[in-house]
């Protein structure tokens, strides 16, 4: 028998295996449900079959592959493959080498911190966190998840996304220097809600596919922005940094698609900004060195609507740095805590949020605190401060916070229009959106069919929302000796959580619009179903609650004293831009030095 039989069988009874530094074929399968498998150096082929498994592994370029419940996979140096399936899959990379995933699973975890090399992902799961902090390195996503939590943080690298999910949050930043990082953003796909940032230097967006709610952020000195696609609200920013000098800065943004509310936004120094497309309404600002509309971007967000998720918290009373999570303050308004245990303490930064009455900047406060023991279970809830007896630091610097995650989350209602509804059938609305129901309201809306006038001819109708059933709307018109009507009924897919409409036209004798809400419109009640094309609806006009959603990063911190979040940036020198717009309804706001063409085909502008 030999080395890799023996230890095989070991395997099996202990649930430990214990490899040695050449390149070895690894066969772990076992009923345990804690494995342990330290590989340690070579180029190994490891094979697992395990309800609960943990692989080791240093230096080599090692593959992994079996099905498991939980496999988890500590990685040094070296490439890495990992195939197949489990409930849950964790890998922890700490050393340049590549991370190509390809399989399914429940939820997968990806944490790439090594100085160079990628992740590659080819798979699927329900949740997917891939996190790539270091110098260099591309990330690719090819699969599909119901949220996919994507951070790329590298001085040099490109991000490629092709797939879909029901929510995906993309965020491309520096890691260690912003001057000359780079990199170019590329997604592919569709998603409910797709938001996406990019903080790097210099690098384009280039986003073709769809979602309900698509937000997309380029913040740099360099950098296009192009979207090929529809979604029931866009917001497109195209903005500088604060450390980027003005008049260098440069982009243009592109607009091809549909949705019922687009919101583009540019404040670098020239860029110009197309749109081609159509959407209920549509807002265009091109911001140049001139101040008559400031307000603009996240540093004038309201502190309602600011949500802190995570950050970087180190200090000269600190150790080794810490990743910690914003939880929200039930005892402040607007208020939210970072806080980690060291064996002894518990440590705390308390950052408050508000807005400056005068200019209406986004400010913040932060304060430090300790108290001995552990605190963590349930700190939300607790009185931080000395009469809860926490010890005040008092010292800027001591627990401080770096890099941290800031999103804004506002309510928004989009206006739409709708062209046309199918009859008799359930259908998917836009591309399986993912829109909650119940946060649809539908409007006015045109009626036609064979039924109606045979020369096309169509009616004006309105929407009555029915008391009788849930998000269902009633539209009736009383024609010769008839009421006909459109019963519009929503609701989302039970199973994959997509929005769908079902139309269906009905008949009856008399005069029945005085009272549409609370009518019993079926059979039972003399009611007669009509053919699909006989009653349509056209021009149908409704708006969805949503949230928009977009992130930002705040380099440092200091503490016990108030000041902006966001530095605001020295804007000085000429600015240009032209806008070349063809769509539908438009209000536009433009003011750089240069002379710009503004050019609306199609349709009137509101030029502001």
């Amino acid at each position: 028998m030999g080395k890799s039989s023996s230890r095989s069988a070991e395997y099996f009874f202990t649930e430990r295996y214990e490899d040695d530094d050449d390149g070895n074929a690894i066969h772990a399968f076992g009923v345990g449900v804690n494995g342990v498998i330290n590989a340690y150096g070579g180029n190994d082929n490891i094979v697992v079959g395990s309800i609960n498994v943990t692989v080791n592994t240093t230096w080599g370029d090692d593959t992994i592959s079996g099905a498991t419940g939980y496999l988890k996979v500590n990685d040094t140096s070296g490439n890495l493959t990992v195939k197949g399936g489990s409930g849950f899959t964790s890998i922890n990379k700490t050393q340049s080498g590549l991370i190509r995933f390809e399989g399914a699973a429940g939820g997968v975890k990806i944490q790439h911190t090594g100085d160079k090399s990628g992740i590659d992902y080819s798979g699927a799961a329900g949740y997917n966190s891939i996190t790539r902090k270091g110098l260099q390195g591309d990330v690719s996503f090819k699969g599909a998840g119901v949220y996919n939590e994507l951070w790329h943080e590298t001085n040099q690298g490109n991000f490629y996304f092709a797939g879909a999910g029901g929510a995906n949050k993309i965020d491309r930043t520096w890691f260690n220097r912003y001057q000359d990082s780079h990199g170019d953003l590329t997604f592919k796909g569709a998603g409910a809600a797709n938001i996406i940032s990019s903080r790097v230097e210099s690098g384009n967006i280039d986003f073709e596919g769809a979602g309900a709610a698509n937000s997309i952020v380029r913040q740099g000195k360099i950098g296009d922005v192009t979207l090929r696609g529809a979604g029931a609200s866009n917001r497109i920013e195209r903005i500088h940094q604060i450390d980027d000098r003005y008049s260098e800065t440069r982009g243009d943004i592109r607009f091809e698609g549909a949705g019922g509310y687009n919101s583009l936004y540019s404040d670098v120094a020239h860029g110009n900004i197309s749109f081609t497309g159509a959407g209920g309404y549509n807002e265009i600002t091109r911001k140049g060195t001139a101040n008559d509309f400031g307000r603009e971007g996240m540093e004038y967000a309201k502190a309602e609507e600011i949500v802190l998720t995570n950050a970087t918290m180190s200090g000269t009373w600190i150790g080794d740095p810490h990743q910690v999570m914003g939880l929200k303050f039930t005892r402040e308004p607007n208020t939210y805590l970072f806080a980690f245990e060291d064996g002894t303490h518990t440590k705390i930064n308390k950052v408050q949020l508000s807005n400056d009455p005068v200019t209406g900047k986004l400010r913040y406060l932060s304060t430090a605190w300790y108290k001995e023991g552990k605190h963590l279970k349930g700190l939300e809830k607790q009185d931080i401060s000395a009469q809860g007896g926490f010890n005040s630091v008092d010292t800027d610097g001591a627990y401080t916070l770096s890099n941290l995650t800031v999103e804004r989350q506002k309510q928004v209602t989009v206006y739409a229009v709708e062209k046309k509804l199918t009859e008799n059938e359930w259908v998917n609305y836009g591309n399986g959106v993912q829109i909650d129901a119940a946060d649809i309201t539908l409007s006015d809306a045109k009626m036609g069919g064979y039924a109606i006038y045979r020369d096309g001819i169509t009616v004006d109708v309105k929407a009555v929302k029915s008391n009788r059933m849930p998000n269902t709307y009633i539209y009736g018109k009383q024609l010769g000796e008839y009421t006909k009507i459109v019963v519009v009924e929503l609701r989302n897919d039970p199973k994959t959580g997509t929005l769908q409409y079902f139309a269906r036209p009905w008949y009856k004798e008399g005069h029945h619009t005085a009272n549409l809400a609370n009518e019993n419109i079926s059979y039972a009640n003399g009611y007669h179903d009509m053919g699909t094309g006989s009653y349509s609806l056209s021009d149908i006009h409704y708006s969805a609650n949503a949230v928009r959603k977009t992130s930002s990063r705040v380099p440092d911190m200091h503490e016990y004293s108030e000041l902006d979040l966001f530095k605001s940036a020295t804007v000085s020198g000429d600015s240009s831009g032209d806008i070349h717009y063809a769509g539908a309804g438009v209000a536009i706001s433009s003011n750089p030095t240069s002379p710009v063409v503004m050019s609306a085909l199609k349709a009137p502008a509101l030029l502001m």
